[in-house]
């Protein structure tokens, strides 16, 4: 007897060609997921026919069995191919390094075993107002190639050679993040940014009528020590409650700083004036929109009456204090300096406002003499 489709826990929809020139598509995932259970498939297999308002979600063969630790349990999904084409998703922290998969059932030979699988990574853009009682839309964009990994027929942990490509990601975030906060009528801080991983089954041993996966363990340690670097002067606390846009945000402008790349930096102190003024993003900058940088900062910086600096010749990330409420200072606050190419410097910090996630110039900064 041909056993029912289970319940469809994750809805793919392409927005467009998935390998085209824009890569995008859309995740609608059920919100409770994001806390009790942090994954998704396509479906599950039912042992029983039954009507789909009694199939219990996440259930004897649902996907979270690939994610509990017990390789005696087993998600298999339903369909009527073997499984081939059917898939896994789920959400990973920032310290996602890779994965093991453990093919089949150990205790049931009746159960094929996944002969490869294809992964990707994305990040994921969501928004509060785009749900429905039990789903929100997401907009995901693929960050890396995809990666075809072969298993040999044997149920124990395997390793794929597989790892997400973080810069990337942050580069997805960077870009995206403007964009995406219109397209959902948020601030990007507000935005729900989340790394998601898709493992679809693409070929099985055997010839049994369902394939199943009792384990996928993600592994941690991702990040490369000179992303960490960069975020060192980053308190762990400032961390946990900014956004992964703020976190890029930080990360960029220190890391534009250090490498010495003037107008990707200076374009971190004048943002909103970029916006209006020209319609362009930080991402975008280019090298004649510096004066308008310029001018912006001469004003900004509050020089004496008639002066202003030649052009930016460097920028230095010199540090990150946190937000003391205490002494009335609401925002996180990253230290720069500026060099002109007339031999002066200017120091000063930009504040990173709760509401918008751009970076500002508080209301007066002092400027200093090179000695």
């Amino acid at each position: 007897m041909k056993k029912s489709l289970g319940v469809i826990l994750l809805i793919l929809i392409p927005a467009v060609s998935l390998w085209g020139e824009s890569l995008k598509a859309e995740l609608q995932l059920f919100q409770w997921s994001f806390s009790s259970r942090p994954y998704w498939a396509t479906s599950e297999y039912q042992k029983n026919s039954a009507p789909l308002k009694q199939v219990k979600i996440d259930g004897v063969f649902g996907a979270g069995k690939a994610f509990d630790g017990n390789p005696g349990s087993v998600w298999i999904p339903g369909g009527e191919n073997r499984g081939v084409g059917e898939f896994l998703l789920f959400a990973v922290n920032e310290d996602f390094s890779g994965l093991q998969i453990a093919p089949g059932l150990v205790s049931d030979k009746t159960v094929n075993r996944p002969s490869s699988v294809e992964v990707m990574f994305f990040v994921a853009f969501g928004s509060p107002g785009y749900e429905t009682d039990i789903t929100r839309s997401y907009v995901a964009y693929p960050v890396g190639e995809k990666v075809r990994a072969a298993l040999k027929d044997n149920p124990v942990l395997q390793a794929v050679g597989f790892r997400p490509d973080w810069e990337k990601a942050e580069e997805v975030i960077f870009q995206k993040t403007g964009e995406l906060s219109r397209y959902f009528d948020l601030f990007p801080v507000d935005l729900d940014i989340r790394f998601i991983v898709k493992v679809e089954i693409i070929s099985v041993y055997g010839e049994n009528a369902r394939t199943g996966i009792s384990e996928i363990i993600p592994l941690r340690g991702g990040r490369t020590e000179g992303r960490d670097v960069y975020l060192s002067l980053l308190p762990k606390e400032e961390k946990e409650k900014a956004n992964a846009f703020l976190r890029v945000m930080w990360s960029f402008f220190a890391r534009f700083c250090e490498e010495g790349k003037v107008m990707e930096a200076a374009a971190f102190f004048a943002p909103e004036t970029i916006m209006q003024g020209t319609g362009l993003f930080p991402g975008e900058i280019e090298e004649g929109d510096k004066p308008l940088l310029e001018s912006f900062l001469c004003r900004a910086l509050f020089l004496p009456r008639g002066e202003a600096f030649a052009g930016i010749k460097a920028v230095r990330f010199t540090g990150y204090h946190t937000r003391d409420e205490a002494h009335n200072i609401p925002y996180g606050r990253l230290l720069f300096r500026l060099e002109s190419t007339d031999g002066r410097a200017f120091t000063g910090t930009l504040a990173v406002q709760p509401e918008t996630g751009l970076f500002v110039l508080p209301a007066a900064q002092n400027n200093e003499e090179v000695l």
